[in-house]
């Protein structure tokens, strides 16, 4: 018996040791396994969830802990996935059919505007508030088998009905039970370039016998936003354009009455510390700020309406050079729709009245904001365009009548703010000169406000005007807004000027520029079938009649810092080819202006040319514009004969010369407001 024991205890030792290493062999054989019968198991459930073709590697499944990498949904690139998930458990957590955290890192999201919904795999939500409580209600986050879900970095990508997408990269999120029963808390944040917004919230479920519903807090904040680079604007390096926020803060208030059919929204959105800097505008914004109201229920009272107000100011700021006073306003909201009346004190009187509308579109999703000046006083306009240009010749008009504006901006489909300003039945008249022009009417146009400059031929309609004598009649203006490359303070680049005169004439000036920064401006006047006594009308009381049509063109320059002094440049005026005539009703008066001028028939042929001119049928009539040291001559050139007697004189070739013609035309054409020289005929006072 003794000899045999130890061979016995040696195969128990070996029993054992073979039970132990098929155990451990077994153990580490299920293991090897199990994360192909979990892999196998996971893809059948979410088959069962109606994604057949969704994919999840199972790398590791121990004890405590499963891993998983390259999970998606489907194969189509859009759907969810995720480059790692990781699942944390226990025995006591297994056992009644739940997980302690879930964690997804490197997760992707698509999200598509089909209309006026957002689809998100496949699954439409409603932006037209057709989705009930009961839809919206916690019961599927009350199911979820688990106690933290926990979202590291990923990203939101939204997809555009015009192919453009926004992503929306999340550094992470965290969803986990509350202290109070069927209620989730919420916190994360989100990797913007130039910000990182911090998420806050707390969701709660509301029950009222069979009823459901919920209530939903969250908080959203961010520090030192720099919105130049979040919404992808040129940086500083290259336009010196700056757009940031001090502190911005979102609080909002997400309820579901149990039984109604549509959750309601409390919230305030605040912006502090808003500066923005454009150079292309001269723009300096420091230390804005505003309270934007966000409150939407299916069906608002009066008194929640009045209670969705808020505010914005911005304090005394710069624009192309000049200061401007701040600007305030209070917001107000019905529905999805915003408005702020804002106020910009021009004058201690008669502060600018504005209206900013911004709406959210349901069909399809987008945003439309608008801006309008209604019809405000004209010399509020003249104040605006006096601060914007500094321009003498601005501060040298007085407007009256009324005008409008507006900035408009919708999204998606506008790559920036279009702008337009409406000028109604305006007059614009010289301080201390006598000269107007009356029922301005059109509209000018901005595709875009990056710069001041307007696209070609804006169009502004006018009834008349006048400078001195010279009446005008109904005319247009065509023309474009000069950039700040092509003139610092601003101007007008003139396509095309026309206006009528006298009864069957036309005055027109074709492409010219007027520079806010220089005095003068140059055009070339034509003149159109202008009437030949229409203008002797103008230049004498009754001394001269005539029959006929000029033609003709004339350089103008007109000098604003001398008063709009008017020189002309060598031009000329002739008459229509064929018959006309010219008469003058006292001989007395017509040989006074042969002996001021330098004419060129003297003694005896004078006296027979006073005579045929007296009663005088032209060939050929001509007007030379010459400008000299001395002054300017205008010289007449004709030919023809007179009227008169049995043997009318022959006039072959006469010459007139008038000197200092500068000096009367100034008088003539811009007498002093008040002086009884506007009334005078010029030339009867040079020419006796």
């Amino acid at each position: 018996m003794s000899r045999s024991t130890p061979p016995r205890r040696l195969r128990l030792r070996r029993i054992a040791a073979w039970v132990v290493l098929g155990a451990v062999g077994g153990l580490l054989a299920g293991y090897a396994v199990l994360p192909w019968i979990v892999q196998a198991v996971a893809q059948a459930r979410l088959a069962e969830l109606g994604w057949p073709k969704a994919q999840l590697g199972v790398s590791w499944v121990g004890p405590w802990s499963l891993s998983g990498r390259g999970l998606a949904v489907s194969d189509d690139p859009r759907t969810p996935r995720a480059d790692e998930l990781q699942v944390t458990y226990s025995p006591t957590s297994l056992w009644r059919g739940r997980v302690t955290r879930i964690r997804i890192e490197g997760w992707r999201v698509d999200a598509e505007l089909v209309g006026g919904s957002l689809r998100v795999m496949g699954v439409e939500l409603p932006s037209d508030g057709s989705s009930s409580s009961e839809g919206l209600s916690l019961d599927w986050l009350r199911a979820l088998p688990l106690d933290v879900l926990e979202l590291g970095r990923g990203r939101l990508t939204v997809h555009l009905s015009d192919g453009a997408s926004v992503d929306v990269p999340f550094s992470g999120l965290q969803l986990s039970q509350g202290l109070m029963p069927d209620s989730w808390m919420a916190a994360g944040g989100i990797e913007l370039s130039g910000a990182r917004i911090e998420l806050a919230g707390e969701l709660r479920r509301k029950d009222l016998g069979a009823a459901r519903g919920y209530e939903a807090e969250l908080n959203i904040t961010s520090q030192d936003v720099d919105l130049t680079k979040c919404l992808d604007l040129p940086g500083d390096a290259q336009s010196g354009r700056v757009l940031r926020v001090g502190r911005a803060s979102l609080r909002a208030m997400l309820s579901s009455e149990p039984g109604t059919p549509q959750p309601s929204i409390t919230a305030t959105l605040k912006l502090t510390g808003i500066d923005a800097t454009v150079p292309a505008w001269g723009l300096a914004v420091k230390d804005a700020s505003v309270d934007w109201p966000l409150r939407w229920a299916a069906q608002m009272t009066g008194e929640e309406r009045d209670a969705a107000r808020g505010h914005l100011a911005i304090p005394p700021f710069g624009l192309l050079g000049g200061s401007w006073p701040g600007i305030t306003g209070v917001v107000s909201q019905d529905g999805l729709t915003w408005t702020a009346g804002l106020s910009l004190p021009l004058d201690e009187t008669s502060p600018l009245a504005a209206t900013l509308t911004l709406a959210v579109r349901r069909q399809p999703l987008g945003v439309t904001a608008s801006m309008r000046v209604g019809d405000a006083p004209a010399g509020q306009l003249a104040e605006m365009i006096g601060r914007l240009t500094a321009s003498q010749f601005i501060k040298g008009l007085s407007f009256e009548g009324d005008w409008g504006a507006g900035v408009d901006w919708r999204w998606p489909g506008m790559d920036g703010p279009a702008a337009d300003v409406q000028l109604k039945n305006l007059t614009v008249r010289s301080v201390d000169r006598d000269v107007s022009a009356e029922g301005l009417t059109g509209a000018i146009h901005w595709d875009t406000l990056d710069a001041l400059a307007t696209p070609g031929t804006q169009r502004v309609t006018f009834r008349g005007g006048h400078s001195g004598p010279l009446a005008v009649g109904e005319g247009v203006v065509e023309f474009r807004l000069l950039d700040g490359e092509e003139a610092p303070r601003g101007g007008v680049f003139v396509e095309r000027a026309v206006c009528g005169f006298g009864r069957t004439g036309r005055l027109a000036a074709y492409a010219f520029p007027i520079r806010f920064d220089q005095p003068r401006f140059d055009f070339e006047l034509m003149l159109e079938s202008v009437g030949i006594q229409d203008l002797l009308t103008l230049m004498t009381t009754t001394q001269v009649r005539g029959e006929g049509l000029l033609y003709g063109r004339v350089p103008v320059s007109i000098d604003l810092e001398r008063a709009g002094m008017i020189a002309l440049g060598h031009g000329y005026v002739f008459a229509q080819p064929g018959e006309g005539w010219l008469a003058v009703s006292d001989p007395r008066w017509l040989e006074g202006t042969l002996g001021a001028a330098d004419a060129s028939v003297t003694g005896q042929i004078q006296h027979q040319a006073i005579e045929a001119l007296t009663d005088y049928q032209y060939e050929r009539l001509a007007f030379y514009v010459d400008p000299t040291d001395e002054g300017l001559v205008i010289r007449m050139e004709t030919s023809g004969r007179g009227r008169q007697g049995p043997n009318p004189l022959e006039i072959g070739s006469l010459r007139i010369n008038i000197k200092g013609a500068d000096l009367w035309l100034n008088e003539w054409l811009r007498p002093a407001r008040g002086s009884p020289q506007a009334v005078d005929h010029a030339l009867d006072r040079y020419m006796p």
